[in-house]
């Protein structure tokens, strides 16, 4: 069952994720967060928790997944999907350098990354290397 989200809060993410807290490299073109990060090295941002207006509990993303939310205006995606850095940069929010797909696939693209070549996943893009 598809959660219902107000289209203000995708709005209000919005303002609060291209807020001034990026700066694109110019060399590979990635969209860099120069906010919070977690213990991973991913960026996060929290945010008011969408799926029940009337609490006022808050919830934080990982910046990358926030964007793919916003993107295909879904509630969230399921854990079980990652979005895959296709840039192998952990604070890369630039939606071309993102991909949803099973985690399989994005465990292989470390071997990419450790070894500097794609390893061409069937039926996904590849690195950005």
């Amino acid at each position: 069952m598809a959660v219902h989200v107000p289209a203000g809060w995708f709005v209000v993410a919005e303002r609060a994720l291209y807020n001034g807290r990026d700066r694109v490299d110019t060399t590979r073109g990635c969209r860099q967060w120069t906010g919070a990060t977690d213990d991973g090295g991913y960026g996060m941002l929290c945010l008011k928790d969408h799926r029940d207006p009337t609490v006022t509990q808050w919830k934080t993303y990982r910046v990358h997944r926030l964007v793919f939310i916003l993107a295909i205006r879904q509630a969230d995606i399921p854990r079980w999907i990652d979005v895959s850095h296709l840039c192998h940069n952990r604070l890369c929010f630039q939606l071309s350098h993102l991909n949803l797909e099973p985690r399989k696939i994005n465990r292989e693209r470390t071997k990419c990354n450790r070894d500097r070549q794609c390893r061409h996943h069937v039926g996904y893009p590849d690195c950005l290397l």
